[in-house]
């Protein structure tokens, strides 16, 4: 009976015992993300960047696909689709009764908010895809993105949305793009609104790692590998010379 007894408890145990570890390794794979994990899954995450052109138009698909390749890798899944297609139709129908541009017209929608007009796409493509794309990132994470992928060919562009030097060299930038001057060689350029109060680190950050000087505290102001270029037309200078159609 005693032992029957001592068996019994050995039992006990061995059962409490797997029940522990059962529970412990439970425990593990239920706990949260660890900040790098969520750092990565908020990264990852792609704003999802829209366009819809007139079915005559299909050419300007192209385009501005060409355009926004000169944002690099920041985080935007671009799609281009006809006005007259499902999605097409379905957006046209929600915005003609706020703009009736809007059934002839091209859109661009940037996580769901709309823009109307091939002009005012064209003039504020680069500001409203990489302001809004941005703001979805800490900025650690920007500061992150900024120092990826550093190369001669990888460029920083601080602007003021209503300069309009900096506003010509945009148009600049999507002229080129739209003409395929930067299929061979391609530059990828980050755009960065000095005026916004979450890039405040960075800018600062990118003025005491360059060095610039007080007086140089305008835009536009190009940052690159080495070195950095203020003024609109020394700027576009300098693609010339680099990405010229010739090159």
């Amino acid at each position: 009976m005693f032992r029957s007894w001592r068996k019994g408890i050995f039992i006990v145990l061995l059962g409490l015992f797997f029940i522990g570890i059962t529970g412990c390794t439970q425990a593990k794979s239920g706990q949260p993300a660890t900040e790098s994990s969520r750092t990565a899954q908020v990264t990852n995450q792609k704003i999802p960047v829209n366009y819809y052109y007139p079915s005559s138009d299909s050419a300007s698909a192209t385009q501005v696909k060409q355009q926004l390749a000169l944002l690099g890798d920041l985080p935007i899944a671009i799609q281009a689709q006809s006005l007259t297609s499902t999605a097409g139709q379905k957006i046209a129908a929600q915005l003609t009764g706020k703009n009736a541009a809007a059934s002839t017209d091209p859109v661009l929608t940037i996580a769901g908010q709309p823009v109307v007009g091939k002009e005012v796409i064209n003039q504020n493509l680069f500001k409203l895809v990489s302001e809004t794309a941005l703001q979805n990132l800490t900025t650690k994470q920007r500061e992150q993105w900024l120092q990826a992928n550093q190369s001669a060919d990888t460029y920083t562009f601080f602007y003021k949305p209503e300069c309009p030097y900096c506003n010509a060299v945009e148009r600049y930038w999507s002229t080129m793009a739209a003409q395929g001057t930067y299929t061979n060689k391609k530059p990828v350029i980050h755009f960065i609104n000095v005026l916004d109060p979450k890039n405040a680190d960075i800018v600062s950050a990118y003025y005491s790692r360059y060095k610039v000087q007080q007086n140089e505290h305008i835009v536009p102001l190009l940052f690159k590998q080495q070195g950095y270029i203020v003024g609109s037309q020394k700027i576009m200078r300098e693609f010339d010379a680099r990405y010229g159609s010739q090159n």
